[in-house]
């Protein structure tokens, strides 16, 4: 007889004896029956149950009727991540979950055990398969229904391969029959679409189902010391030490209970042990404490020498908890999939499964559904699932009999909680826009605040991997330029450079080939921000320039009819995909080139300029077009490469296919702000023809009597277009041009700050900073504390309170239209800018601190000239407390002012006399990276050039310590004009430890762009 038949014949005969014995009471059994065929691998202590294990009155345990197939499947995951998977750290362990059976029909199995309360456990699903809709019934009652097992679908639907239910069973009778069965999908369903084949692929696709069973484990019900009446915890047997411990839980003083809790030496260490669950599964027990609490009682349990079943209980739901809890906080930074090998989805899935078999007695329980209340909602929040949503629902609804009031559970419940914030007191004639701006930005700083002191890592990593953190950044722009905040500032700068070292990115993208929303993302969502906030430094500019290079050389070629178009949406730095349906250019594109409108902004680089133009001016060939039914002038849906074809490969004009369509407004907006920017460095109108055509298409829905038009029709168009994504856009044209022919139009979808501008009212202005403080003060946790994926952390404020300080318009990340930053406002002083252009700037202004206030402007869109500044009181504007005059050379000149308290001020900035100045410069630059140890022990300088002229001759001084200076000299510096860094480095005969200062070009013999880049100091 082999080892497995040995074993499962001492197992027939304890449970015959247990089947047969008398005042047996509970700890004595303890059964784990694991499915499989013959000759598969057995669960370590299981009893094995065969093909032939067929259920008689006079055997001990079997199948009601044979299944119809058995199965033995590998996991499918890598080798370190299925070491890592965390169903396979916990009891029993992958060899149960690996084979089982399956059936089109319900699959039975029955077990003899002395009469009483028992825990059973039933295992189901399939590795390689996807099992859902799954019926659990035992000694005919429904047990489950609703369970989904598959985990070879995408994450954040698919959950784990693996699902256990657990529940109490008295079996009065002296068996414990088991049955599991899968219903249809119901009609309402989002299961429903998952169950055709879908053109192109597996990827939602579940496939035929099949009722399936894995392994059962049949365990007696312990007793334990601690009871839950309703929220209360009770002590049944538990000594009187632990009742101060107790009673401060039901206090629900997490922290006291665990204090208390600690200073008892125990005797009875299950009795410990479980108290310690308590106090670890109490919903408010931060997770630092509850890791620290379960692995001293994992430590002192598995010492035990005899273990009953109580005690093995204990340390299978702790042990699983312990990883629930530890893969949950490894959250989705990069050290964890390399640890692991696995990813996200799949550790945050594997958690929730961990804490499925915990019974409702248990003192973990609670904390069980916590984590599975969160699992699920942020799973459905980053899938977009209600299948998923309504998991957590469940979980939340059954968490509230333990908490009934809890604020978490609440929220998780859809309740608006209250978030308390201690507002700053203002003057009762403080105006009202300042008050909210104020309070505004202090309730938003809390939050990103949040998020760079306590989520950041030392790489800049947030935890939401680095394609998901990066998006974060689009809600921090009034902290990080508007008003300079320090702590938001480092952490975006941390995010930028984080992602460039992280080995994901090469030449200005992503190295690995993706599609262009997500491969985009790491860099354009980072680099441009970077070159405003740390304006002039180098390596933000180059690392935008290697991105336009790949343009050129990699994405783009001429299709048959000789236009400028990408060879696809999938591409990475090096290569393109160009086979059917991927080889075709989408709108989206606009996403990868984004730098390409920074790089304009800095420079006016005429290389990339040229591009965009080019690329742009192809697309409005495309719009021209009325080819497959498309209306004259709108832009499509895709243009296939090489061939032109407008719409690709797709059925229709508008689609895109395997992609997104021109439907998905905030995808194709990205083609319409590359075509603006192109237009506003050439003031060739032809860019904005598809604009203005989509504008004309919604003044005709507007207009139009039709409910639901036909998709392709001109109403259609414009229906599609009347979005604020497709706004912001226009917004940002007519503030720039001035022009008023669409205004009633734009008025109907503007921004309080477009409406302010065009019609003086400030009432939306002022509703909408309301709007920021009334989605800031509620439900806070739900965009800090329990986010699991950070691009689904949704901040508001970042479009009226960026365009509200800076000047500009619309969502501010896309098209730089920023005219003034500051130093100095938030807290203690407020600005509104009323009007910025390239010779003015009107900012109305207010000062809460008791003594005059100084804050520093920074102007973005000034024209070099001189200009002059009056300051007055906005009550008498005609009388100016302050008049003086300054000049503007570069972009980023700086004007301090000093604000009389608690005053409402009004400041004119209007340009007197101009400068005339080449556009196209050179601009020699140094950053804080520029300065490296040499091999010789001495010191590396690099110095970069990032304008648009060769530079000529310069110098180069290096300023020690005790005042010792050493100067170089260089014969020049080419520009970049062929997309590539120029720099040269120079070795220098000093320390980096010495040097204080580096100065470039001194006596300032180059004309430059920028002159404030000429210069870095090190901090000692």
């Amino acid at each position: 007889m082999n080892q497995r038949r040995q074993r499962s014949a001492v197992f027939v005969l304890c449970v015959g004896v247990l089947a047969g014995a008398s005042g047996v009471r509970g700890g004595q059994v303890d059964l784990l029956f694991d499915m499989g065929p013959a000759g598969s691998p057995l669960a370590e202590g299981a009893i094995e149950v065969n093909e032939t294990t067929v259920y008689s009155s006079a055997g001990a345990f079997g199948w009601q009727a044979a299944p119809a197939e058995g199965f033995n499947d590998e996991s499918g995951l890598p080798a370190n991540a299925d070491a890592h998977y965390p169903l396979h750290l916990v009891f029993p362990g992958k060899d149960l979950y690996r084979d089982g059976f399956e059936a089109d029909s319900p699959i039975g199995f029955n077990a003899n055990v002395p009469p009483g309360e028992y825990l059973v456990t039933v295992y189901v699903g399939r590795y390689r398969e996807a099992r859902h809709d799954l019926v659990i019934r035992i000694n005919g009652r429904l047990v489950a229904e609703d369970v989904d097992a598959w985990g070879q679908v995408w994450g954040s639907q698919g959950g784990t391969p693996v699902k256990s239910i657990k529940t109490a069973v008295d079996a009065a009778s002296g068996t414990v029959g088991i049955e599991v069965d899968y219903a249809p999908s119901r009609a309402d369903s989002w299961k429903q679409y998952t169950t055709r084949e879908p053109e192109g692929g597996r990827l939602w696709y579940l496939g035929r189902n099949k009722s399936s069973v894995l392994g059962v484990h049949i365990r007696s019900a312990p007793r334990w010391p601690v009871a839950r009446r309703g929220p209360a915890l009770e002590a049944v047997t538990l000594s009187r030490p632990y009742h101060k411990v107790l009673a401060a839980l039901n206090e629900d003083d997490g922290d006291k209970a665990a204090e208390l809790l600690g200073r008892i030496e125990p005797d009875d260490v299950l009795e410990w042990a479980v108290v310690c669950d308590a106090v670890a599964g109490h919903i408010d027990t931060p997770d630092e404490t509850r890791i620290e609490l379960l692995e001293k009682s994992l430590a002192k349990l598995e010492a035990m020498e005899k273990k009953t079943g109580a005690i093995r209980e204990r340390i299978e739901v702790e042990r699983r908890i312990l990883t629930a809890l530890k893969y949950m906080r490894m959250w989705s930074y990069s050290w964890a999939q390399q640890q692991t090998g696995l990813n996200g989805y799949k550790r945050y899935w594997g958690a929730y499964e961990c804490c499925n078999p915990v019974a409702k007695d248990d003192p973990l329980y609670p904390l069980s559904l916590l984590l599975k209340m969160r699992i699920s909602y942020w799973n459905g929040r980053e899938g977009g699932w209600k299948h998923c949503y309504e998991l957590s629902r469940r979980h939340a609804a059954a968490l509230k009999e333990f908490a009934p009031a809890h604020p978490l559970v609440r929220m998780y419940l859809g309740e608006s909680v209250p978030e308390p914030y201690e507002a700053m007191a203002a003057p009762g004639d403080a105006p009202r826009w300042a008050v909210l701006q104020r309070e505004a930005l202090g309730r938003l700083r809390r939050v990103i605040h949040y998020w760079v002191e306590h989520r950041q890592s030392e790489n800049g990593e947030l935890g939401g991997g680095w394609g998901d953190d990066v998006e974060i950044l689009r809600d921090w722009v009034p902290l990080v330029l508007a008003t300079n905040d320090e702590v938001a500032r480092r952490g975006a700068k941390k995010i930028a450079d984080g992602v460039y070292a992280s080995g994901e990115i090469e030449h200005g993208y992503s190295k690995r080939v993706g599609d262009v929303e997500h491969a985009a993302e790491p860099v354009s969502d980072t680099q441009p921000l970077m070159m405003a906030t740390e304006f002039g430094d180098p390596a933000y500019f180059e690392h935008c320039l290697e991105t336009m290079r790949c343009m050129r050389d990699v994405w783009t070629g001429r299709d048959k009819n000789g236009n400028l178009h990408f060879k696809s949406y999938y591409y990475s730095a090096s290569r393109t995909i160009d086979e059917p349906p991927r080889s075709a250019d989408v709108p989206l594109n606009g996403r990868a080139v984004k730098p390409g409108i920074w790089v304009l902004w800095y420079s006016g680089h005429p290389v990339v300029r040229d591009l965009l133009v080019d690329w742009s001016l192809s697309w409005v060939e495309a719009a021209r077009s009325t080819d497959r039914g498309k209306p004259a002038g709108i832009i499509p849906g895709s243009v296939s490469f090489p061939d032109g074809r407008i719409g690709g490969y797709a059925e229709h004009w508008w689609q895109t296919k395997g992609y997104d369509d021109l439907d998905a407004m905030g995808y194709t907006a990205t083609l319409y702000h590359v075509m603006l920017a192109a237009w506003v460095h050439t003031g060739n109108e032809r860019l904005l023809g598809p604009m203005f055509a989509a504008l004309d298409a919604v003044r005709a829905w507007r207009q139009s009597a039709k409910k639901g038009p036909s998709p392709g029709t001109l109403e259609w168009v414009g229906q599609i277009h009347d979005t604020g994504k497709f706004f912001d856009v226009v917004e940002k044209w007519r503030l720039l041009s001035g022009d008023r022919r669409f205004d009633d139009l734009i008025l109907e979808r503007a921004t309080g700050m477009t409406r302010f501008r065009l019609t003086g009212d400030s009432s939306q202005v002022e509703r909408e900073l309301q709007g920021i403080i009334n989605g800031l003060s509620r439900n806070l946790p739900m965009i800090t504390t329990e986010v699991l994926f950070t691009d689904r952390v949704s901040i508001p404020g970042n479009t009226v309170l960026a365009s509200m300080l800076t000047g500009s318009a619309g969502e501010p990340t896309y098209h730089p239209l920023h005219a003034v930053t500051w130093d100095g406002v938030g807290d203690e002083a407020a600005a509104f800018v009323t009007h910025a252009d390239a010779n003015s700037l009107n900012v109305q202004m207010y000062c809460f601190a008791d003594a005059p206030r100084e804050v520093t402007m920074r102007f973005w869109r000034l024209e070099p000239g001189v200009y002059r500044a009056s300051l007055a009181p906005d009550s008498a504007p005609d009388k100016p407390l302050v008049t003086s005059r300054f000049r503007v050379t570069e972009k980023g000149t700086r004007l301090s002012l000093r604000l009389p308290p608690k005053r409402a001020l009004g400041l004119d900035i209007v340009q007197e006399s101009s400068f005339d100045s080449d556009t196209l410069l050179a601009d020699l630059a140094i950053g804080p990276a520029d300065l490296k140890p040499a091999p010789n022990g001495r010191a590396a300088i690099t110095v970069h050039n990032i304008g648009c002229k060769d530079a000529g001759p310069f110098g180069i001084l290096v300023v020690g310590r005790n005042s010792k200076i050493t100067k170089l000299r260089c014969g020049g510096l080419q520009a970049p004009l062929d997309l590539a860094p120029k720099s040269r480095t120079f070795d220098v005969d000093v320390a980096i430890a010495e040097i204080v200062r580096v100065v470039i070009d001194p006596d300032r013999r180059v004309e430059e762009l920028c002159e404030s880049n000429n210069s870095v100091r090190l901090s000692r």
